[in-house]
């Protein structure tokens, strides 16, 4: 929102990619068939984690979100599609856009949940669900004051 759409949709992009790769990395050196299945998903929530608190920043980074979409698309592309879906249609509805942030957390639960049925990639999605909601509870206190930027005053 700062530095305009321009910027906000390359970053984005950036954020999303570099999780995207290291899913991919790791898929290739640890397949499915690996004793770890889940080490490509914790590689990629390694890559959030990063991007939270990096340390060349003084641990003050982003809030991760385009990263766990990152993890969603290397994981499984077309539930990182669904995710991505997710996230614009809650913002659009809501016209906030922190809505759809959290809600694409809620879907990486439900997947592991439902689809992936693994113990730790339900935990992984727990605790990155708890952190996404940590890192935006400004937003949500902004949007209880009436003083968080909508979407569509954005465009």
């Amino acid at each position: 929102m700062t530095l305009g759409w321009g910027m906000g949709i390359l970053t984005g992009a950036i954020d999303v990619l570099k999780a995207t790769l290291v899913v991919y990395l790791f898929t290739g050196l640890y397949p499915s068939s690996a004793p770890y299945p889940m080490l490509p998903f914790l590689a990629g929530a390694m890559t959030v984690i990063g991007h939270n608190y990096p340390f060349y920043m003084k641990f003050n980074g982003g809030k991760g979100t385009a990263s766990a979409i990152g993890i969603i698309l290397g994981y499984d592309f077309y539930m990182g599609l669904v995710m991505i879906a997710v996230i614009i249609a809650s913002t659009v509805i809501t016209n906030f856009l922190v809505v759809g942030t959290v809600n694409i957390y809620l879907v990486m639960i439900c997947l592991a949940v439902f689809k992936y049925q693994s113990v730790e990639l339900i935990v992984l999605s727990v605790l990155l669900g708890i952190l996404g909601v940590y890192k935006h509870r400004m937003n949500f206190v902004r949007i209880k004051n009436g003083t968080e930027p909508t979407f569509r005053g954005t465009l």
